[in-house]
Parts: C-alpha cells; structure tokens; sequence
C-alpha cells in the first residue's frame, strides 16, 4: 500500500509535476514502495510535519487500520492492525512489532512518545515473520530517525504555542566534522499541555503532557567501504491519571481518588556498523535499552485513599543482530541474519508500602533468517523466506520454577508480475508466530492455566501497485485473508483483579485496503486511504467475564464465537486536501491550507466484548492554514475541529480489596485543540 498521506511533488523542466518516488527498507535493503510485495503505509518526516503530527498517538490519523490504546500511559499502550491486536499491559507481547532503526523494541511503549527527527515511518500490515520475526503477526511498524549529514551544516528551531497551555520546543542541529567523513546530529525537544480532564477529590488537572528527550547521533564513514554510526536517546514522561468511575456519579474524564500518576524513563543506546565487500553488504546493530515506569495510583476506587499501589519495574533489554546481503546485481539476491536479544525485568508491586507482588523475568531469543529473491524475466520474480525462532523464558508458578523453551519455523512466499512500468500485481503467503510463556499464579486449582502455548498466524494476500496520469496518480489496493490459532488473549480471573494469558480463541480476519495520492494540478493535492475489516472469533466458547454474574456470563465466562474482536471497527479512513500557491507580491512566499478528516467505524473496546464498552463511529476533522518562505514557516492548527466526544478506553474492573464490588472506568479523548506552531531552518 502506498502512503495515505500527501506525497511530495516535484518539478520537471516542462513545469509539470510527478510524484516522487517513496524509498523504504521494509525487506532490510533500500527500494520502492512501488516495488515491493506487501501491504505497507509509508509515512515521511515531511508527511508529518504538515500533518502536525509530532506524537506517536496521533500516527493512526495518517494510516486507517492502524489504531493505539493508551488506556494510562504509552507503556500501557497497545497496537491493532487489521482489527488484531494486544492490550500493552498483557504480559503475552504485542501482535505489532515495533523496530526502531533496525532494533526490535520488547516494550513497545518506549517508543510510543514524541516522533522525533523522523525521517519515515513504515507500518507493514499482515504477519513479518521472516524478517522482523515474533510478536508480528498482526503486522510490524519500522521506524526510521534521521541520519547525520556529512555535507553541511543545518539546523532547525521549533517552537509551539496553543490552548490548554501547550508549551512546546524542538531542536536540530545537525554539524559535519569532516566533511563526506563525519558529522554529529543532536535533536531535542520539551513538551508541557495542562490536562484536559479533572480529579475531582484533589481539585486538579490530569491527563497532562510533561515530556522531554534528546537524541544523539554520530555518522563516521571510515573508507568508501565501512561506515559507522553511533546514538543515544533519553526520554523522561510524566502524567497525573485519570479515569472517570462511573459508579460514583462523576461524569466521563472526572476523578474521585486521590492523586495518582505514571511516569516514564527511557534510555536507549545503538552501535550500528556496516561493510561492504566482495559483492556483499555486512550490518551489525547493537542496542541497549533500560525503560524504567512507575504506575502510582488510588486503586480501591474511593476518595479515602485505603490502598495506594505502587509498581516501580525496571526493564534491561541487550539486542544484537548481522546480516549479510548480496549486492542485488543480477536476477539472484539473497539476505541472511542471526538475530539474539536478552531481556531482564524486576517489577515489585505494592500497596500502601507492602509488598503485594513481585515479577522477575529473564527471557532470551535467539533466530536465524533468510530471504531470497530471484528475477525470472522482466516481468516474473519469486520471492521465499523462512526463520526459526527459539524463545527461552524463565519464571515460576505453582507447578513450575525454572526455564521454558518454545520454538517454531515462520515462512514466506512471493510472487510479483510486472504488468507494465506503471502497474505490479502480486500474490503472497506468510506465517507468523507469537511467543509462548509463564503465569504468574500462586493457586494450585489454577494449574490448568500455568502456561501460554505459541499463537500461530497464516496470511493470504493479492494486491496491486500502480501509477496513471505521467505519475500524478498514484492508486494501490490490497486483499487479504488470514487466520489465527492459539489466539492469545487476557482472562479475567472471575471475582478478582488480576487476570492471565491463555490460548482462549481462533481468529479470523478479512479485508480490502486501498489508497490513493493523487496531484490534482501544480497547487492541490489530494490523498485518501480506506480499510473494510472483518475480525472475528471463529472460536472462543469460554472468554472469561470481569463480572461473573453479568448478564450472558455462565460460571464466570462466555461465549463469544462470531463475534467481532475488541478494536476492530469494520470501516475506517481518511481523506486529505492540500492547497499550496506563491503568495502575491512575495517572491520565495508560498500560502497553504490543508485539511484532514478521519473517520472510525464502531467498535468494542474491551476484550470481553460488554455492552457499555461498544463505541459508537465517529469522525475526526484537523485543519491548519500557514504562510511558508525558504528558511521559516508559520502554521494556524485546529485539531479536533468539531469538538467530537468518544471514548480511548473503556473497561470494567474488579475492586482490589476483595469487597466484590465492580468498577466502570472512561477515558475521554482529547478536546478541541488550536494554536500556532513557527518554524525556522538554518
């Protein structure tokens, strides 16, 4: 799929305007977009900027079947594509991998922040078992920051101002040192909003932004063969909670509790070398990462605070990776890798300063991959893909202390025809694999549900690529049909708070992508994208209920076999217009105008599929109007232009303290929001 956002056009000597071509590295080697076999969203930097989008939460407004519940905070935050997904919180992993410049992120939360520096962002949908490996098999999202520029010196200053407070700086500096040899690039910025819901008891804002973060890149080409490259990058995030409990009166976004808060240290380091010889492409990425959240929270759900929790987990994580790719000269190209990562995570829990719980995990993975592409004619390439992962995790329960192994082979097959210069076909087969583990449970009645088995994924998939018009009109579509067995999913323990992971379900999805970006006349351009959906169990009989006497529930579960799964809306989309022209009597002056509507179907936002947690459709409309010269750039926004209410989160929940009372929490979305946003380029 190509992007669903506004593409770049640029001039030809007959004052005519084209389409630029969008280069990805979704299959681990630069190419077209147009080029490749999967269903993928490209998002530039560029696109983002006159998006004014600068978080990770706001992505899904520029790729429709992407979608992001951050219930609490972006550690808690789940990813869906296709209607397949996995709340943050659940110890099983995500269905969407996430790799931040070639690393694979275990807490996926780490990124869900500011978009700093982006250079592009690709959201590839289906199962990436071969190359991006476990926990994909909803899909994978690749995000790339900016490199160094060894040539010049440049730079840039950002500075945002709204309603709500919103106090907002960016920075770039980007400093060659030698020039063509080595250069350094530092981007940071700080990020302040007042909160847009309210705690009630303590008469204080909540649902703030208080952020900040830094990266640090160095870029040394060594020889014309070996290049070096080197970041850090830090982000602190904090933000007083809230979430509206219905069973006090308070209305949706109001809190009666005592103060509570997350907050969100992250720290990640990178070594990524890469040599060429002999015909070949050798890369080695190494990372660390230490991702340290704190939940502090009011939990028995009344203004007396009688239980204070406080879960303080301190996340380690080592990931190395090599490949080694051919020079794709000629019909045969082929890349190979080993891939290894270690994770270590310490999370106490405790109430009121007594240790109630403690989680201790080591885990290890380790996989050997390929892939193989070879050009039969000018028209025909076959593509094939395979990787065996092998997971090994360590833990306890009440019949098991100690390590637990899973593994299992993941493939791949393509196969493209080039029906023209302008239009590629293709055909597609994938597998995907979800690592297996270890409950956490202390009761031997429980035993049945110790462990979590793999979930396993097969995708089928047509799709078309093609440009019309000289390249002013650019249309891709896609559809798919893919199944889950072992479909992973939370469940409640009946009658307590805490729940576990089981092999409850299978899960069928099926669907029609298409977008399209098309250059209307040298001034206006227009973009859409359009996702129909339909995810469903085709078994789950005994999806545990968090209220086992709620109407529908027998013995504490129910069965919900046909039905649609929690954040999977049949219809989403969006449409977008921009209008660009030189501004009279101001030569090197350019005026804009662009707008945006996003519209999402209805949809379930618990798993267990309650009726008071169905939200209705609805649509979003962000509008921005600016004046734009060769080094400066002002921008009017309007976010939320309508003032449209739903809901990010809704769930039920059990009380704590085991008084068998249930609880309904609401999380607003975000209000209408406006300001300025000015540029500055050096």
């Amino acid at each position: 799929m190509a992007s669903g956002v506004s593409a770049g056009a640029h001039a030809q000597s007959d004052n005519s305007a084209r389409l630029e071509e969008v280069v990805v590295t979704a299959q681990r080697r630069a190419e077209g977009l147009q080029s490749i076999p999967i269903s993928i969203a490209a998002v530039t930097g560029n696109d983002l900027a006159d998006m004014g989008i600068t978080g990770f939460q706001r992505l899904s407004e520029a790729v429709p079947g992407l979608y992001l519940d951050r219930p609490s905070s972006a550690i808690s935050s789940g990813l869906y594509i296709r209607g397949v997904g996995t709340a943050g919180t659940s110890s099983a992993g995500q269905s969407v991998g996430v790799a931040v410049d070639g690393v694979y992120i275990i807490r996926q939360g780490a990124v869900f922040n500011e978009l700093m520096d982006i250079d592009r962002i690709e959201v590839l949908r289906g199962p990436q078992g071969t190359l991006f490996g476990k926990n994909t098999t909803a899909g994978a999202i690749n995000v790339i920051t900016r490199d160094p520029e060894t040539s010049k010196f440049s730079g840039s200053i950002q500075g945002v101002l709204g309603n709500l407070d919103d106090k907002e700086v960016r920075g770039i500096i980007n400093i060659p040192l030698i020039k063509d040899k080595l250069a350094f690039r530092l981007a940071g910025f700080v990020a302040e909003r007042d909160g847009y819901t309210k705690n009630e008891f303590i008469d204080e804002r909540t649902r703030n932004v208080d952020r900040d973060g830094y990266r640090a890149k160095l870029l040394w080409n060594v020889t014309d063969d070996f290049q070096l490259k080197v970041s850090a990058e830090g982000i602190d995030n904090k933000m007083d909670m809230d979430q509206a409990n219905t069973t006090t009166g308070i209305g949706l976004g109001k809190y009666l509790q005592q103060h509570g808060y997350v907050s969100e240290d992250i720290e990640r380091y990178t070594l990524h070398m890469q040599w060429d010889v002999l015909n070949h492409t050798i890369s080695t990425i190494s990372s660390y990462d230490d991702t340290v959240p704190i939940l502090f929270n009011d939990f028995d759900e009344t203004p007396v605070p009688i239980a204070l929790l406080k879960n303080d987990s301190t996340t380690k994580v080592t990931t190395h990776e090599i490949q080694l790719a051919s020079d794709f000269d000629g019909p045969l190209s082929y890349i190979a890798g080993y891939f290894y990562q270690k994770e270590k995570l310490d999370s106490p829990t405790t109430i009121n300063g007594n240790l109630v719980a403690y989680t201790d995990r080591d885990q290890d993975s380790w996989a050997v991959f390929g892939t193989m592409n070879y050009e039969f004619n000018d028209q025909w390439t076959g593509s094939v893909g395979v990787r065996y992962t092998e997971d090994t995790k360590q833990g306890s329960n009440v019949i098991f202390s100690g390590d637990k192994n899973f593994s299992k082979t993941t493939y791949s097959t393509k196969l493209m025809y080039q029906l023209n210069v302008d239009m590629m076909l293709y055909a597609s087969y994938g597998t995907g694999y979800k690592a297996g583990g270890i409950n956490n449970i202390s009761n031997p009645a429980e035993a049945d549900k110790a462990f979590w088995d793999p979930e396993t994924t097969d995708a089928y998939e047509l799709g078309i690529k093609s440009e019309f018009l000289d390249n002013r009109l650019r249309l891709n579509a896609a559809a798919f049909y893919q199944t889950y067995k072992d479909f992973l999913v939370s469940q409640s323990i009946p009658g307590e708070v805490r729940s576990v992971v089981t092999n409850a379900a299978e899960v069928e999805s099926k669907g029609l992508e298409a977008d399209f970006t098309a250059l209307v006349n040298d001034k206006l351009t227009l973009n859409g994208s359009i996702t129909w959906v339909q995810s469903e169990y085709t078994d789950n009989k005994n999806q545990s209920c968090v209220i086992p006497t709620y109407p529908g529930c027998v013995n504490g579960s129910r069965d919900i076999s046909g039905e649609t799964l929690d954040h999977a809306p049949e219809f989403s989309g969006n449409l977008g217009a921009e209008w660009r022209q030189p501004l009279p009597y101001m030569d090197g002056t350019d005026w804009f105008a662009r707008m945006d509507v996003i519209y999402r179907g209805s949809q379930n936002l618990e798993v267990w599929l309650p009726k008071e947690t169905k939200e209705d459709a609805y649509t979003l409309m962000n509008g921005r109007l600016g004046l734009e010269g060769e080094r400066w750039k002002v921008t009017g926004w309007v976010n939320n232009l309508a003032d449209e209410e739903y809901r990010l989160s809704a769930y039920w929940s059990m009380d704590p303290l085991g008084r068998g009372t249930p609880y309904f929490h609401e999380i607003p979305n975000l209000e209408r929001t406006y300001g300025i946003t000015v540029d500055w380029n050096f």
